[in-house]
């Protein structure tokens, strides 16, 4: 027994149901904690399916060596199904082998051996030993680094490449995984079997260093790559950062208390800012208040962005005290921004102002959503009459804006969004759509706006399932509760 090979002695036990290591004695335990399971496993030239059953077992077992990884026990499978010649022309492909003679090839050809493997099988695992490469057949194989927390894909090969090369010059560990992924068959080649044809052909071990320091200089490459992506991503997301803080301290601390009105507002702000202001400008005047309602969204993302969010709602509730109406409110506005904002930014925008002592809001759009109003009495929606110019902010400077003025009734309620409420995707690509938002709001008018407003976006998020959102979420509701 001791002058077998390793392999046929393992499986000589596992036959003779022999295989365990409390009753073996110490040279055959030996013997198999250090089998390489690769070399075991699957090889139907030395291991018939009842031996690939039992190790399976003890691996999945108490008794198994804790530095046995059971991720090893695959079903890779020994097969022939290429002819010699299929061989000589795949390695003849590889940048490894390009430049060695035909004959040379046709020895690496003869000493290769077919594998085929299913999607998630390891051909090879972190710090196993390197004894073998793979060249890929077909299929693709992952190149994955495990840790603790998550697991990091270095690189995906397919057909023709090859991976594990660096074991055929030293014995060092593998340094990362490697797993089929979907159906694959792989050609290996041992390093001994390798070493025998380095010994009668030397040129191969030029070769070989010179196909490898190409591969290094091309991994520094894709590695300086990634690098600097990684050193933008990082100045973007320090942009994002400040943006976030500037977007968030345009927002209004405090909602306005207006007689004869019930207010409420709310935004979630998308994970890349997306843009969305709002804010209100209280009139008193001697007899009645009025409200104006300010509800933006910048086209754009970062600083910039942010920086015209700051601009266009100091214009807008500067203009507002200068103008009665909101289209003068609107044409001032565009006249200041389009002079001094970049002509690839604009601002879709809307101003409303409430009287609730004559039950009226009178508003003008251009180029946000519409508002939606909420009738008490009938219980039923509709949205409120379009005004003729709703180009956005900043995109023409030869236009006049004009306003629509709208009667309500007790019990109104008027809703306003963004465009962040209407264009919401799921995970499958589904808007939210009008239709949802107009059913939702007529479900919930009856709601205190606050919860009304909470009602929505829940609904939304539901209809997302987890998405992650792409633009700003805002609404803003104001009921209209008497004289």
């Amino acid at each position: 027994m001791l002058g077998i090979q390793p392999v046929i002695a393992a499986e000589f036990l596992a036959r003779e149901s022999l295989f365990h290591p409390f009753i073996l004695q110490s040279h055959y335990r030996e013997v198999y904690l250090r089998l390489r399971l690769d070399q075991i496993v699957g090889n139907v030239k030395i291991f018939d399916r009842s031996s690939i059953a039992f190790l399976t077992k003890f691996m999945y077992s108490s008794t198994a060596p804790h530095f046995i990884r059971r991720s090893t026990v695959v079903a890779i499978r020994h097969t022939e199904k290429m002819t010699l010649d299929e061989k000589i022309a795949l390695l003849s492909r590889l940048s490894l082998f390009r430049e060695l003679s035909s004959d040379v090839v046709a020895e690496l050809a003869k000493i290769s051996s077919e594998w085929e493997a299913s999607d998630g099988d390891f051909l090879f695992e972190e710090g196993s030993e390197g004894d073998c490469m793979y060249v890929i057949v077909h299929g693709r194989l992952r190149i994955v680094r495990r840790s603790a927390k998550a697991e990091t894909v270095l690189n995906i090969l397919q057909a023709p490449d090859y991976a594990g090369e660096m074991s055929l010059i030293d014995d060092q560990p593998r340094s990362a995984d490697g797993i089929c992924e979907g159906k694959g068959l792989f050609l290996r080649i041992s390093r001994d079997d390798f070493h025998d044809r380095v010994m009668k052909h030397p040129q191969i071990a030029l070769q070989i260093s010179r196909a490898l320091s190409l591969r290094l200089r091309e991994d520094n490459e894709r590695i300086q790559r990634q690098y600097l992506q990684l050193r933008k991503l990082g100045e973007q997301l320090s942009e994002l950062r400040i943006a976030r803080r500037i977007q968030l301290g345009l927002q209004p601390s405090v909602i306005p208390t207006v007689s004869g009105l019930e207010i409420d507002a709310v935004s979630n702000p998308a994970r890349e800012v997306g843009g969305d202001f709002y804010d209100f400008v209280l009139f008193d005047y001697p007899a009645r208040q009025q409200l104006g309602l300010i509800v933006g969204d910048v086209s754009g993302k970062g600083i910039a962005a942010a920086i015209i969010m700051a601009i266009s709602k100091g214009i807008v509730r500067s203009e507002a005290y200068n103008h009665i109406q909101p289209g003068a409110v609107m044409n001032a506005t565009n006249r200041w921004l389009i002079k001094d904002t970049d002509p690839s930014m604009f601002l879709a925008l809307s101003y409303t102002v409430f009287d609730p002592s004559t039950l009226t809001m009178t508003y003008t759009s251009a180029g946000q959503p519409t508002p939606l109003i909420y009738h008490k009495r009938t219980q039923s929606v509709s949205y409120a009459p379009l005004n003729q110019t709703r180009i956005p902010i900043g995109c023409m400077s030869k236009i006049e804006y004009d306003q629509r003025t709208v009667s309500l009734e007790a019990g109104d309620v008027v809703f306003f969004c963004s465009d962040g409420i209407i264009e919401a995707k799921n995970p499958q690509g589904d808007l939210y759509g009008f239709e949802r938002y107009e059913c939702i709001i007529q479900e919930v008018g009856e709601y205190p706006t606050i919860d009304a407003l909470a009602a929505v976006l829940a609904d939304v998020a539901r209809f997302v399932d987890g998405a992650e959102p792409s633009d700003d979420a805002t609404l803003v509701a104001v009921r209209i509760t008497g004289r």
